[in-house]
């Protein structure tokens, strides 16, 4: 499975992909939303987003919004923003997850959401 994986923090692109890598995706990276919506103009095609709610030039939520209604599969914005008194109906489908990251969290949103499965991961 693909996916794809935009932040502008190193580190935390980094991070992300490595765990996505160890969790056996085929990841792709980039560092702002507009070379994400490069790659989905182009007709990339990914199961699953994980990009940080602020981006320069498009940000997560546009890049989401996109993928929604092209039907592109699981998208989950990172966003530090997550105590703040947030409506997260105006979200949905996508899904938000916590920063810093969280690896237990983000491994099991991904498996209850992706995976009807606990034992499936690719």
């Amino acid at each position: 499975m693909r996916a794809l994986v935009v932040c502008y923090e190193r580190l935390l692109l980094q991070q992300v992909a490595r765990l996505l890598s160890e969790w056996g995706f085929e990841v792709t990276k980039c560092e702002h939303g507009g070379l994400a919506m490069e790659l989905f103009e182009e007709g990339e095609a990914f199961e699953l987003m994980i990009a940080q709610l602020m981006l320069p030039w498009k940000d997560g939520w546009e890049l989401s919004k996109w993928r929604t209604e092209n039907d592109q599969g699981l998208s989950i914005l990172l966003t530090h923003q997550w105590s703040l008194n947030l409506d997260f109906e105006q979200f949905a489908p996508t899904l938000l997850s916590p920063l810093p990251v969280d690896p237990h969290h983000l491994e099991q949103t991904i498996r209850g959401t992706m995976f009807q499965t606990e034992s499936y991961m690719p």
